[in-house]
This record gives C-alpha cells, sequence and structure tokens, in this order.
C-alpha cells in the first residue's frame, strides 16, 4: 500500500486591490491524486470572492459606525456650547 497523496485548491479574493480572503481545500485520496473539477474551482473562487466582499463590507459598516459616533459627539458639544 502506497503513500497518502493530496491534491490543494487555494484561492484568494480582493477587495480594493488588497488581499482580503483566502479559502483553502485538499482533496485526499488513498492511492491517487485527483484534481478538482471545473465546478469545483468555480465555487471555491465564489466563495473566495463572496469573502472578500463580506470583508469589505464588515469594514465599511464599522467605519460609518465611527463616523456617526463622532457626528453624534460634535453635535452634543455644540448644543451644550449654545
Amino acid at each position: 500500500m502506497g503513500a497518502a497523496k493530496s491534491s490543494a485548491c487555494c484561492s484568494s479574493s480582493t477587495a480594493k486591490q488588497h488581499p482580503e480572503a483566502r479559502l483553502t481545500s485538499e482533496q485526499i485520496v488513498a492511492s491517487e491524486v485527483r484534481p478538482f473539477s471545473e465546478r469545483a474551482v468555480r465555487l471555491a473562487l465564489s466563495l473566495a470572492s463572496q469573502a472578500g466582499v463580506a470583508y469589505e463590507n464588515s469594514r465599511l459598516y464599522q467605519d460609518i459606525e465611527k463616523l456617526f459616533e463622532g457626528f453624534v459627539q460634535a453635535s452634543v458639544k455644540a448644543i451644550g456650547a449654545t
């Protein structure tokens, strides 16, 4: 019996030209290396792309929250100064 072999599929996604998400999968078969199907590769790329978009959305949401908090604090100061 031979040693187990494996094949790997790695995908990365970029949001605004920065790597944001990496998706890695391994397929281990006892005696042979089987390539990933074209459908599996397209699915991995799609999932990595969606993960990158979700990550960017999360960062934008946090930026909006910080901006809103700053606006509220500035408004409270302005109202208190009058």
